[in-house]
């Protein structure tokens, strides 16, 4: 209020994760096919004065200025409770927080030590080594000397 001299308009915030129904016409091929569907809000665009919006069944994510939202539904949380009913876990209880993760955890593969090898092991042949003769490094490290070489009237005074 005090930088722009006016009160701040909070009209355009919404609850994060709530259920919205976004205005799909633009991205539809088809008149017949939905107008909208029920997706979750997760946030702003940073490019537009437009809200983003997640399908869950679909994966797709919908970035539309036209969007009713129903702040009172949270379809994230019912995907929550569905998980938790099938582990039998109660993720709404405090008391079943101890020791279990509320997100999944993908099982660590245990990374098997480095072969050891027998005696009859044989390293496959190095590549060769190519070096350059001996004269042509002869001359590069003769230049280089000289290049690097300070001339006594080149020092400051």
């Amino acid at each position: 209020q005090k930088l722009f001299q006016k009160p701040p308009n909070y009209d355009k915030l919404r609850v994060f994760g709530c259920s919205c129904f976004p205005w799909l016409r633009p991205y539809n091929r088809h008149k017949l096919e939905d107008r909208s569907l029920q997706c979750v809000f997760l946030g702003y665009s940073q490019t537009q004065s437009a809200y983003l919006c997640f399908h869950m069944q679909t994966g797709r994510m919908y970035v539309s200025r036209h969007v009713q939202f129903d702040e009172q539904t949270f379809p994230f949380s019912k995907s929550q409770r569905d998980v938790s009913s099938e582990d039998g876990h109660d993720l709404q209880s405090p008391t079943s927080w101890s020791g279990h993760s509320a997100l999944p955890v993908a099982p660590i593969e245990s990374q098997q030590p480095p072969p050891t090898f027998g005696p009859h092991h044989h390293d496959p042949p190095s590549p060769p080594v190519h070096s350059p003769a001996p004269s042509s490094s002869a001359q590069v490290s003769h230049s280089i000397s000289q290049s690097n070489s300070v001339s006594p009237s080149s020092e400051p005074t």
